[in-house]
């Protein structure tokens, strides 16, 4: 974890995001994001930015730096191929931080 994140910062915050059964999904997700040369960060917005039901995205920055980011990552349109891999890691682990599974 990065010294200034915030769940380095606040150890306890949202723990469930760091269960054994994530890292399969989080993995891939940035493989995708490694394939398609940018950070996890900015695939999320993107991705967010790129469904019609989100009428908007919340961000969420400790740094300069990360709201920068966050920022230029609705400039971003993901192609289709991205969209198809996103999905099928969603289909094979839907929800997957959710406590039920």
């Amino acid at each position: 974890k990065p010294k200034d994140a915030r769940h380095t910062l606040f150890p306890k915050f949202q723990s469930r995001y760091f269960e054994d059964r994530l890292c399969a999904p989080i993995s891939e997700y940035s493989k995708i994001a490694k394939e398609a040369d940018m950070s996890v960060t900015t695939l999320a917005l993107a991705f967010c930015k790129s469904q019609v039901f989100i009428p908007s995205t919340i961000i969420g920055a400790t740094t300069m730096q990360q709201l920068k980011e966050n920022i230029a990552a609705f400039s971003i349109k993901l192609p289709q191929s991205v969209l198809d891999s996103i999905d099928d890691v969603h289909r094979r682990y839907p929800n997957a931080s959710n406590f039920d599974g």
